[in-house]
């Protein structure tokens, strides 16, 4: 192979190389335009984090979905910025810098923390540092908390998915006071989670007359068990495990309760009260056709 085919190669890779490290920078960092309708709500909508020379205690945060908006001011010419990210331990996090391009005046970028190609992923509820270098070499730099919650929490109650309302499943046990195990797991959401574990009594029309926290917890555990040891809560009761996620989302697991004895009087009851809708509804018939008075006589003989 000749110098002119190594050149060649050489020439190929290093186009390669510019043309994806381009297309990367302007997918996941993109410089917003004031004079477009839709750029100019979301500048409007959103806080710029702003960069300084030294970095202090402070810390700007991204949004739910991972995106961090900041702005540069430039003073003098139609240049470039050259992007670079790094962790807490100072280790850079972009697999190549990223360009991008700025003009005179004040610009407006958004950076997509989920689409970046990185050495690691970004990790939510972490903090990192975003450093810019202009065409004269001086350096600027930001921290920031990046956050990135999935669409929902997810949560399998003894293998039934969460619900908003009602029973996930219902346990029959042997009788009244027994003891009840019941399992969780959490199998999406961002942490921590803070768990609350409630028993509850209801009447015969589904009404609480009586509730009562019995655990509660902030931790980045996923499997979740509560053992009811309580004798004075007897049947029929439920046990509700509330599981809300560090992005504010929740999810509810409920246990319903009973022996077949519960399910026998509740039956018995609905009995009762039918038979006694059903006479009164008889009685009330029979009242119509029933003469109540002298005139009601009369009438009825003529």
């Amino acid at each position: 192979m000749n110098s002119i085919s190594h050149f060649r190669i050489i020439f190929l890779i290093g186009l390669f190389f510019y043309l994806t490290t381009s297309l990367f920078a302007q997918d996941v960092v993109r410089r917003l335009d004031e004079l477009n309708s839709f750029d100019k709500g979301i500048i409007v909508a959103n806080e710029a984090a702003v960069f300084e020379r030294n970095l202090d205690d402070s810390y700007y945060t991204t949004t739910i979905d991972g995106k961090l908006y900041f702005r540069f001011t430039e003073k003098y010419l139609d240049q470039s910025l050259d992007l670079e990210l790094y962790n807490w331990k100072r280790e850079k996090l972009f697999v190549t810098s990223l360009t991008v391009s700025k003009l005179y005046g004040e610009n407006w970028y958004v950076l997509d923390g989920a689409s970046l190609l990185l050495v690691e992923p970004l990790v939510s509820n972490s903090y990192y540092v975003l450093e810019v270098l202009d065409e004269n070499k001086v350096k600027t730099v930001l921290r920031f908390k990046y956050l990135f919650a999935p669409q929902t929490l997810r949560l399998s109650c003894a293998g039934v998915s969460s619900t908003t309302s009602g029973c996930n499943t219902e346990i029959v046990i042997s009788y009244p006071e027994q003891d009840v195990t019941v399992n969780s797991v959490i199998e999406e959401g961002i942490g921590p989670f803070k768990i609350t574990w409630t028993l509850i009594k209801e009447d015969d029309h589904g009404d609480i007359i009586e509730s009562l926290v019995v655990k509660e917890e902030t931790t980045n555990e996923l499997n979740h068990t509560f053992v009811k040891l309580l004798k004075q809560w007897v049947t029929p009761y439920k046990i509700q495990l509330k599981v809300e996620d560090n992005c504010g989302n929740e999810r509810y697991c409920v246990f319903c309760v009973k022996t077949p004895t519960d399910e026998r009087v509740s039956s018995e009851k609905k009995s009762k009260f039918f038979l006694f809708f059903k006479i009164k509804t008889d009685k009330k018939d029979k009242d119509k056709d029933t003469p109540n008075s002298q005139d009601d006589k009369e009438n009825k003989n003529n």
